[in-house]
């Protein structure tokens, strides 16, 4: 899984479900629109989910949470296969570090044993960057060995790229990070946290050639070692970019027999090249794909790539049945940027994507091992599910038997965006019970919208998503259960609720909402439940409430369902009331932005104040002095700068000497 973050901050949301008249324990499971993944006591924002199957037909799911005044603290939490907090395991989450200063969930991978090792980007001070890595077992205790903070990584600056991680099947860990000369370096630890015999501590060069190296993907081999994928300057064109080289290692960290030191080119002729992804072919070998300019003009313009793959053997040699120079998967017109791939459970793989030649829809297709295209799917990809909404950002998941999950985000009607999903099969057709146009995962409205999902397999052929709602002051972490014949079925509803000093705004859906009877409680600590009154209707499915005159603190909430002469009880959550406006940044509205951009962000008191704009490189291509805003929340129109062209960026808000940070996408 390849970590993708992005960032928007704001007010609290809490989860309550309406369902049929049902002993308690009937209120557990997956819902429609999906479960939250710390119910009960919010952090101010959840971003950038990742997630790995847990091996229980569940899922692990990091996030970064913003709680405390210098930045955001790493978060997990395990679900189970049936939508519920896994025995152990804090409602809450589990708190990876909670240091003074910003850590970044970045990436984790299952240690192959029940449990998983997470890590993630920590700001040592705030101006070091650092990685650490935490190995946490199945009932959410750190196994024996590792420091309760996570272990310090021995790699890590400013400059420096943490890459993946990935399990060696023994229990142990492989790290892979792009270092600050240029050189691709892979650590390896054993379970109880100790540097693997043989190996460099502060890491050895996953390549024995000396040349310019960076972004590195890596998996394992299924035999205690990996394949790393890395872009080398070796083939570089005009001094941009490079081509790529792939190598496999043993778990003593020699090459394995028959590929070279250096790697294995995977593509012989020079062009440029960038985003890369790799999965195994089920044999020892991968397939890797990449974004390709050779096609396009020179130097290259942002997006304006095509996509080409290739297929690596497990003696080290290219599969002869794939060109030399790589397999084109689409070429077309204008930009095919974000991927990812899937195995197909039959030798070969799957790619999807986002295909701006074609208008901003999610593409695929599936490819055999031979590398032809499988029957019934077309050449250059065939849309997901064909909608005239812009469709961006996707992510697949293989379904074991020839199909694929596809899910992505959808603008709609409102200027908001859904999470839809696809479930094509074998053949590249929608998979029975599943429209052409594809399934709502996840439906915003005019206020709440859900964007940037990211899957992984259930392990019973159907898919885990997570993914992120929130509305210009809120974000928070959903997670949804979708079966081969579609979402996981039920009635019940979500609760948003919006925190501000002194008041709490709470909405919820029910399926018929003017004929509910129910009635909001609350309560603080261990006191009793009090009755605060009933919700209002909105229409056939929206109930709204106020709760204000509140101190600021940790209140829960819970809705009582009176059915007959029988009154039913929700899960209680908490919303924590903030004294005063915090410190937050919003990013990108929307996120990938079309057209003008807007920046949205709040300020918790007067004070010098600014906003800088950085490319992916970290050069500042925009700066704004936003001081005389004061407190509140805000809204920055920047009109359409030519400056900030298509694109990956990061936004930096700083005040009073506390720095936020978010990233986004400009689509056009």
């Amino acid at each position: 899984m390849q970590a993708r973050a992005f960032a928007l901050l704001g007010f609290i949301v809490v989860t309550i479900a309406i369902l049929d008249p049902m002993p308690p324990r009937a209120l557990a499971g997956w819902r429609e629109s999906g479960v939250p993944v710390a119910p009960a006591v919010q952090g101010i924002a959840q971003r950038a989910p990742n997630l790995c199957s847990d091996g229980a037909n569940g899922a692990f799911i990091v996030w970064v949470q913003w709680t405390n005044t210098d930045g955001g603290d790493a978060y997990l939490q395990r679900l189970t296969a049936s939508g519920d907090v896994a025995s152990g395991w804090p409602v809450t989450g589990l708190a990876l570090s909670t240091r003074p200063n910003q850590q970044f969930a970045s990436n984790l991978a299952p240690d192959m044993f029940g449990g998983v090792y997470v890590i993630w980007s920590s700001y040592e001070d705030p101006q070091v960057l650092r990685f650490r890595l935490q190995r946490i077992l199945s009932n959410g205790t750190i196994a024996p060995g590792w420091p309760a903070t996570g272990l310090l990584l021995p790699v890590g600056s400013p400059f420096e790229y943490l890459d993946g991680v990935c399990g060696d099947g023994q229990g142990g860990v492989y790290v892979i990070s792009t270092a600050t000369d240029s050189r691709v370096l892979v650590l390896h630890y054993t379970g109880t946290g100790e540097t693997a015999p043989g190996w460099n501590p502060l890491g050895q060069p996953v390549s024995a050639v000396e040349s310019g190296k960076g972004l590195a993907n890596i998996i394992p081999d299924s035999n205690g070692g990996f394949l790393a994928i890395w872009l080398d300057s070796r083939g570089g064109v005009g001094g941009l970019g490079g081509t790529h080289f792939a190598l496999r290692v043993t778990s003593s960290g020699d090459p394995a027999p028959g590929w070279p030191p250096g790697g294995v080119r995977v593509n012989s002729i020079p062009t440029v090249q960038e985003y890369r992804f790799m999965i195994s072919d089920g044999a020892g070998g991968a397939y890797v794909g990449w974004d390709d300019n050779r096609n396009g003009v020179f130097p290259p313009i942002p997006l304006d790539y095509d996509i080409y793959g290739q297929h690596i053997l497990a003696n080290g040699t290219i599969d002869p049945r794939w060109p030399a120079d790589g397999l084109p998967i689409v070429v077309r017109e204008s930009a095919q940027y974000f991927f990812e791939m899937a195995e197909d459970g039959a030798g070969g793989v799957i790619f999807v994507w986002d295909d701006y030649g074609a208008g901003g829809q999610i593409y695929a297709v599936r490819i055999r091992p031979d590398g032809s295209v499988a029957p019934g799917w077309t050449a250059n990809g065939s849309p997901v599910a064909p909608h005239p909404f812009l469709q961006t950002i996707p992510s697949a998941v293989g379904d074991g038997s020839g199909g694929v999950y596809a899910f992505w985000d959808q603008g709609n009607a409102a200027g908001n965006q859904d999470i839809l999903g696809q479930h094509l099969d074998a053949q590249g057709a929608p998979a029975p019970g599943w429209p052409v146009i594809g399934r709502l995962i996840a439906a915003s409205d005019a206020t709440y919208g859900y964007d940037h999902p990211t899957g992984t397999s259930d392990g019973t052929g159907g898919a885990i998503v997570a993914y992120e709602r929130g509305s210009a002051t809120s974000r928070l972490i959903y997670a949804q259960r979708v079966l081969a014949d579609g979402p996981v079925p039920t009635r019940i509803a979500f609760l948003d609720s919006e925190v501000e000093p002194g008041i709490a705004r709470l909405r919820w859906s029910a399926s018929d909402a003017s004929s509910s009877r129910t009635t909001v409680y609350r309560r603080q600590g261990d006191e009793p439940w009090t009755q605060r009154g009933s919700p209002n209707s909105v229409g056939e499915s929206v109930l709204e409430f106020e709760d204000s005159d509140l101190e600021p603190g940790l209140y829960a909430y819970r809705l009582g369902v009176t059915e007959g002469v029988s009154e039913y009880f929700t899960e209680e959550s908490w919303v924590e009331v903030p004294a005063a406006f915090r410190l937050e940044l919003a990013g990108f509205q929307p996120n990938p932005a079309v057209g003008a951009l807007v920046l949205g962000f709040t300020l918790p008191s007067d004070g010098p104040a600014s906003i800088t704009v950085h490319d992916v490189r970290g050069r500042a291509v925009l700066a704004k002095d936003v001081s005389s805003l004061g407190p509140g929340r805000h809204r920055l129109d920047l009109g359409r700068d030519p400056r900030i062209t298509p694109g990956v960026y990061w936004v930096q808000l700083v005040h009073g000497g506390q720095v936020r940070r978010a990233r986004g996408v400009v689509l056009q």
